[in-house]
């Protein structure tokens, strides 16, 4: 990736000589994690496009250890606040007016 940019690879140093600050300081309990998931689908019916999109958010705590951080996955718990779905439905005669032709 930086291959042909000497001027941020000369930037970069190996994490082990980074100073880092102490995470158990800086990151009280309880230690949340969120995360955002989300799809998307295509299908035609009666001449139609319809693209059907949802998104939902998840939040699992995590722990810190003298080398790893690790996160309780199995524990997750979904956020309704974060959840959204829209469908978009576009007629095939209009399409020439969204999409430009090759």
């Amino acid at each position: 990736m930086f291959r042909n940019r000497s001027d941020v690879a000369s930037q970069l140093r190996p994490l082990q000589t980074a100073s880092l600050p102490d995470l158990e300081e800086i990151l009280p309990e309880p230690r949340v994690v969120v995360g955002i998931d989300g799809s998307m689908d295509c299908d035609e019916v009666l001449e139609m496009l319809l693209f059907c999109e949802a998104l939902t958010g998840y939040r699992c705590q995590f722990s810190i250890d003298e080398k790893r951080i690790s996160s309780d996955l199995l524990n997750a718990k979904r956020i309704e606040k974060l959840s959204a779905s829209a469908v978009v439905s576009i007629w095939e005669d209009d399409l020439p007016s969204v999409v430009r032709a090759r």
